[in-house]
């Protein structure tokens, strides 16, 4: 090892160590921690699905609301995970009007639900009342899909 590795080494080891603690910390506290912080509103359910409008903390800049619809076999908390690191969060404080269409936990009574049924009618429905909120009679959408191809 070179003199320059060493100091390297020294200058790095608080930061290591403070890492190091953080994560030790993670490991051994809260097994659950809370997520979802941002707050909403439950505005229309249809069996286990839940449409949310989440309370902008500012004054809405943006005309045209945002529906997140997220995967029907995820949590879409990831969306809205911690104070700080939450999507939401962030357009909220940007002054989108934020909707979320959350399914809920699919169990052995919805074994007959297909893949239509969502699209079909869950999504229809959903938009139907984010414009209804909003007062608009149109919107645009545009998706994101996070996996492998």
């Amino acid at each position: 090892m070179t003199i320059e590795n060493n100091q390297w080494l020294t200058d790095q080891m608080p930061a290591s160590f403070s890492r190091f603690k953080r994560a030790l910390e993670v490991l051994t506290t809260d097994a659950d921690p809370q997520v979802g912080p941002t707050p909403k509103e439950s505005i229309w359910t249809k069996n286990k699905a839940t449409l949310y409008r989440y309370v902008p903390p500012v004054e809405r800049e943006h005309s045209v609301p945002l529906l997140l619809v997220y995967a029907l076999i995820n949590k879409p908390y990831i969306l809205d995970l911690t104070e700080g690191n939450s999507l939401v969060e962030y357009l909220t404080n940007k002054g989108f009007d934020v909707y979320l269409l959350e399914w809920g936990t699919p169990g052995m009574e919805d074994r007959h639900m297909k893949l239509d049924d969502y699209i079909v009618d869950y999504i229809p429905r959903a938009v139907r009342k984010v414009l209804q909120k909003s007062g608009l009679v149109n919107a645009q959408f545009s998706v994101i899909v996070w996996g492998e191809r």
